[in-house]
């Protein structure tokens, strides 16, 4: 629990006294999640507040079918002598690619700001209005 006080108080002369308390609490302590129901979950997004939700039952997957759990055969991952056997095509087509490929690309500089001359002068919010000449 979280506890935030403020007050000011002044002198004897145009005394006055202002307080303020704010009191908070976690949403869920450590032990209340531990406390959870087996089919639930707090899920984080960044950016969004935490939801509790239900947990999504694997097992009634569509797909299920092709992994272990499913019954399939267990993924051999020594049966490729190299990895390279599992990848479509010549390996002299293939690209290599450096880490810049990766990252995001610097923008082009931009072009200084051009005045263009006004016929117009435009004046301040704070400057006075110039009384207009009467005819």
């Amino acid at each position: 629990m979280d506890t935030t006080s403020h007050s000011r108080s002044r002198g004897h002369s145009g005394s006055y006294s202002t307080s303020q308390q704010q009191a908070a609490r976690d949403l869920l302590t450590p032990d209340e999640v531990r406390l959870l129901p087996d089919g639930k979950a707090v899920l984080f997004v960044r950016g969004e507040r935490p939801v509790i939700d239900d947990k999504y039952d694997l097992l009634r997957h569509p797909c299920i079918r092709f992994t272990e759990d499913g019954g399939a055969a267990p993924y051999d991952y020594t049966a490729a002598a190299q990895a390279a056997d599992d990848l479509p095509g010549d390996a002299a087509n293939w690209e290599l690619l450096d880490m810049e490929d990766f990252l995001p690309q610097p923008k082009p500089p931009q072009p200084p700001f051009r005045t263009i001359p006004h016929k117009t002068m435009r004046r301040s919010a704070h400057e006075p209005q110039k009384a207009k000449p009467t005819e």
